[in-house]
């Protein structure tokens, strides 16, 4: 059974929901409603959620955590996502790779749009540090939850400076 909690960050409620093998999926959403519409069948259990989110609101509030501790299960994704997040997970806090790059880094050099929209997909925002990746030309590029929290989670958190 699929649990689910919440909890209020700077950048707005933070809905993260697990399978016993980990955390499958982290959003950023603007209701209850829009999470459980994402994620049917889920339970509430704030008590069962509580040590992961406590460190995703410390994570956003700029405190010093490590999210690679936080299992998670990734597996409803293709072979190819799994090996996009998985290497996603990598990128040290405050550095950044371009699309280009992270598609070479997991054997796909030409492959750089499927790769990104691969990154686009993931269901594990913050935890699988998608908003890590960025235009070659040192720009934001898009993001799921709106570039203002890209920009905030790079600028803020990780004090990574971005072209405007």
């Amino acid at each position: 059974m699929k649990k689910y909690s919440s909890v209020g960050t700077a950048i707005g409620t933070l809905y993260a929901a697990a399978t016993q093998r980990g955390i499958c999926s982290i959003s950023l959403c603007t209701s209850e409603r829009e999470f459980l519409k994402g994620n049917p069948g889920v339970v509430r259990d704030d008590a069962a959620l509580s040590g992961t989110l406590d460190l995703l609101r410390r994570y956003v509030a700029n405190e010093d955590v490590c999210l690679a501790s936080v299992n998670i299960d990734i597996s409803a994704g293709t072979q190819l996502q799994q090996a996009v997040w998985r290497r996603l997970r990598r990128i040290p806090k405050g550095a950044t790779v371009s699309y280009k790059d992270l598609a070479g880094m997991v054997g796909r050099p030409r492959a750089a749009r499927p790769v990104g929209n691969i990154v686009g997909q993931n269901p594990l925002l913050i935890v699988v540090p998608c908003h890590r990746v960025i235009r070659a030309d040192g720009t934001l590029g898009g993001f799921g939850s709106g570039t203002d929290v890209k920009k905030y989670l790079l600028e803020t958190v990780e004090n990574v400076s971005i072209r405007e």
